[in-house]
């Protein structure tokens, strides 16, 4: 018999009391000024960068004397330090140059092809981006100091102060993006259709999340509040994401260009976003209090009433899911032999990935083995965990074993995925991202599959929930790509940009989308219910 869900009518923070957090404050203060000082040096950068903007909208020589800091680098002239360089670029840039190969930093192949894009601007769109990047810093430096525990106990004022000017600069941000996407269109944006497409989904993704801290800041929903918050910081730390990506490519990859280095850079980016906010609700919960009965939210709690309904819909997913798996993977390996990927992806990444997958038939059938057993496993999992009260004191007794199986069968199977992602190599202008997707989606369906494992090993219901939806979306997005594939061909894309591999960057970027739900649940779920944000 399922229990009643919780009917308390008060939802307020200060209404409900808790129990003191464990351990020394000093480790959460010590990781909230780390978080503080990173953020900050990234508002510099984004200042910097602003600056520079607007030195290009009042300096009309500045496009000519960019492009001659590019022809003299493609001549091979070292141009970092020089005069010019240190006038038409932002000192980030410099630094960046310094730990780079000019290759990657100046040429006609690099880096500096956003200098002179920007450089290179009518004016309008100049000023729309400056401001835009003025406001991202602002937006760095102040949501940062959200997540400090100290700042929100000892100076509420200052705090809300500061969360304020957060949502208006990140709000007024936003909406200079869209103006300035609006007005460049997609054949102008840097990058193109696929860094087109994921600004858009950046933009309105922050806005809505933004509103939603402000809708249960309002109605005194402070743990809800901090996961929207949270979210809309991890999607805007996308800006400094995208430099220390491109930094950390640069020194570890010498041999492959920036333009090269991007590609692998989209790939990622989302997910790191997703990752970051994900950790800063991990943060914002240990340095919380835990409350004696979970926070009551009446429509979720309805919801989970209608568990017997959406259960065999879920059931159904996993089932193609797991399907698509058999498909792709065993029958009919990869790329190589799929009308649907000649038609979407260039020939050059079809080549590379069946090189690497389909002479090794025991890794696949291991794999596919691995990932449809947690896909036809996982129903029963969810049906066991979602089924008990949220205040349940403990697992019930087959959970722990089921969420300790899926946790080992997805971490070999993302083993699996980094082993073929390393295979496939680098990203080049041949091969794309190279094998950054698979090396991407083994990675995170390891992680999580580690964090599930402890969970179930320490019995902590709420986190076994939370963490058993990420670990299956993780194991959903390798195949979901196909899906993915699928949808584009429908939508239908032109074909420049199929030919320049716009439908397999799309592709790779909206397969793990599953997260983006996983992280609404972490924000509801009850391992956020039962925490009191103090």
């Amino acid at each position: 018999m399922r229990p009643a869900p919780h009917t308390l009518p008060d939802t307020r923070e200060a209404s409900v009391p808790a129990q003191a957090a464990n351990g020394s404050r000093w480790p959460r203060h010590a990781l909230a000024l780390l978080l503080v000082v990173v953020t900050a040096f990234y508002a510099f950068i984004a200042f910097e960068t602003g600056r520079s903007q607007f030195h290009y909208l009042l300096d009309p020589d500045s496009a000519g004397q960019v492009a001659q800091i590019r022809a003299a680098a493609d001549a091979g002239v070292d141009v970092r330090g020089t005069e010019a360089v240190e006038r038409y670029t932002p000192l980030w840039f410099q630094w960046m140059a310094e730990l780079t190969d000019t290759r990657f930093s100046y040429n006609s192949d690099s880096l500096f092809n956003t200098q002179l894009y920007y450089a290179q601007m009518p004016s309008s769109h100049q000023l729309v981006l400056g401001l835009h990047m003025l406001l991202g810093g602002t937006c760095m430096l102040l949501g940062g100091l959200q997540f400090w525990p100290g700042l929100r106990r000892q100076f509420p004022r200052l705090h809300r102060g500061a969360g304020m000017g957060f949502l208006v600069a990140a709000q007024l941000a936003m909406i200079l993006s869209m103006i300035y996407l609006t007005l460049t269109g997609v054949a102008n944006t840097y990058a193109q259709l696929t860094f087109h497409v994921g600004l858009w989904f950046l933009a309105i993704t922050v806005s809505v999340s933004l509103w939603l801290a402000m809708y249960h800041v309002k109605n005194h929903q402070i743990v809800q509040h901090m996961g929207w918050l949270a979210l809309a910081y991890g999607l805007l730390i996308s800006a400094p994401l995208t430099r220390y990506d491109w930094v950390a490519i640069g020194m570890l990859f010498p041999q492959t260009s920036f333009n090269e280095a991007n590609y692998s850079m989209m790939a990622i980016l989302i997910v790191q976003c997703f990752l970051v906010g994900y950790a800063l609700i991990c943060f914002s919960r240990w340095q919380s209090r835990t409350r004696p009965v979970p926070q009551p939210l009446p429509w979720a709690d309805r919801l989970r009433a209608a568990l017997p309904v959406w259960q065999p819909v879920v059931s159904v997913l996993l089932l193609a899911v797991a399907a698509t798996t058999v498909w792709f993977y065993l029958v009919a390996p990869g790329l190589a032999e799929s009308a649907l990927a000649a038609r979407m992806i260039p020939a050059g990444v079809i080549a590379n990935e069946g090189r690497v997958l389909q002479p090794q038939l025991l890794m696949r059938a291991l794999y596919t083995l691995l990932t449809v057993g947690v896909l036809l496993l996982a129903p029963r999992f969810l049906r066991r965990a979602f089924t008990q009260p949220l205040a349940a004191p403990a697992l019930p007794a087959d959970l722990p074993v089921l969420g300790m199986t899926l946790a080992v069968a997805s971490a070999l199977a993302g083993l699996i995925q980094c082993a073929w992602g390393y295979a496939l190599g680098t990203p080049s202008h041949a091969t794309l991202a190279g094998g950054t997707f698979y090396m991407l989606t083994g990675s995170v369906e390891l992680l999580f599959a580690l964090l599930l494992g402890w969970a179930a090993w320490r019995q902590q219901l709420a986190l076994v929930k939370e963490l058993g939806i990420f670990t299956l979306v993780a194991v959903a997005t390798a195949p979901l790509f196909f899906w993915m594939l699928a949808l584009l061909d429908v939508i239908g894309i032109p074909a420049h940009y199929l030919a320049t591999g716009h439908g397999y960057g799309l592709a790779i970027g909206l397969a793990p989308i599953g997260l983006l739900g996983a992280f609404v649940y972490a924000i509801y779920g009850s391992a956020s219910r039962a925490r009191a944000v103090y």
